[in-house]
């Protein structure tokens, strides 16, 4: 860490820059989830930006608490002003262990207990549907997978096939909660054996372009023009290259094609399978996809909670739901404890003097 030296509102400006890439750096070295490193450097920003010219050093938790307030004036709902207030904790503590500051003025501003949020849980005929409505073999593969591990959709992911042991049914995985093992099931082995396929390496739920199609386009001249991509052994895009007919030529669409299929035969116009990750929205989007075929409304949550669920009801103890699920706290796992209808009506059943 370094001893600031500055006077002016644009080296404070500077300053705050700064320290805000450093902070960055310094949690991609802590090992945090790639949705942190997204998330608490933005907030960062987002509140150098409200301080303005600012010392970043200088600022009070009345800073902290206006800043809050304004997110609250935008519309943000209460669970994202204290993914806020988090945030900047760990970036004030940051400052505070280098040595820049005395004290952590977020820690001072303390907010409301959020009202826990009880989670919708799928019944076992509605995840019959679900399954009946995954219609490809990645569809199949990642509804088991959700169900079958009660995976995180960051886990998901990150999921990678070297990681994955068919013999023991586990998966090594890295998220939220750092490294850690998910157990899944035969059938979800099964499904994902087939949507693997010959693939041995790479990242297990990959972003699948189609190979591109050769296309040419015509001008009002009777011209033919025709662009494509191209991509390395890494899967980057390194070239997007171009053909040119001249109208004198007077080919057809066909004949178009041909030709700059001809002068594209030697280049890559696939991106390799399993360099790319599936991206969260797009894991959301398919999930959203399935559940309109099956009249349900789901998330890639509503799978995990339901696997939480329907272990409790099967008699499966509190603090195992707690380690399959990955919870550092027992407390985050209660809440399935008061979901659980069925677990509570076997209880009241057996242990009523009135049964």
């Amino acid at each position: 860490m370094f001893t600031p030296r500055f006077v002016t509102l644009e080296s404070n400006r500077a300053l705050n820059g700064e320290l805000t890439n450093r902070f960055s750096r310094w949690l991609g070295v802590q090992g945090y989830s790639s949705c942190v490193l997204y998330k608490y450097p933005r907030t960062v920003r987002q509140f150098t930006k409200f301080m303005g010219q600012t010392n970043i050093l200088k600022v009070t938790h009345f800073d902290v608490q206006e800043f809050l307030a304004e997110s609250a004036g935008l519309g943000k709902t209460p669970k994202a002003i204290r993914d806020q207030l988090y945030a900047l904790r760990v970036f004030f503590d940051f400052l505070n262990l280098g040595g820049l500051i005395k004290w952590v003025p977020p820690r001072q501003v303390k907010m409301r207990p959020l009202k826990r949020h009880v989670p919708k849980v799928l019944t076992e005929a509605q995840l019959r549907k679900v399954f009946v409505a995954a219609k490809t073999e990645r569809e199949r593969a990642l509804v088991e997978l959700l169900y079958g591990t009660g995976c995180r959709t960051g886990e998901l992911q990150t999921m990678r096939i070297e990681n994955i042991d068919f013999n023991q049914r586990r998966i090594r995985v890295s998220g939220k909660s750092g490294i850690r093992v998910l157990l899944f099931t035969a059938t979800a082995a099964k499904a994902l054996r087939t949507y693997l396929g010959a693939r041995e390496t790479g990242f297990v739920f990959v972003d699948q372009k189609p190979l591109q199609r050769i296309r040419p386009q015509r001008s009002p001249n009777g011209q033919w023009h025709c662009n494509w991509k191209t991509y390395d052994d890494k899967g980057r895009h390194v070239l997007t290259k171009s053909g040119f007919i001249a109208a004198r030529e007077k080919l057809g669409y066909r004949d178009a094609v041909a030709y700059f299929s001809n002068l594209a035969k030697n280049d890559r116009l696939l991106r390799p399978l399993g360099l790319r990750p599936l991206s969260h929205s797009a894991i959301q989007l398919a999930v959203h996809k399935i559940g309109l075929r099956a009249g349900i409304r789901i998330n890639p949550y509503s799978f995990r909670h339901t696997f939480a669920t329907h272990l409790l009801d099967n008699g499966a103890d509190l603090r195992v739901i707690q380690e399959l699920l990955g919870h550092n706290s027992i407390r985050s796992t209660q809440v399935y404890a008061h979901v659980s209808k069925k677990q509570l009506q076997r209880t009241f059943d057996q242990c009523h003097p009135r049964k």
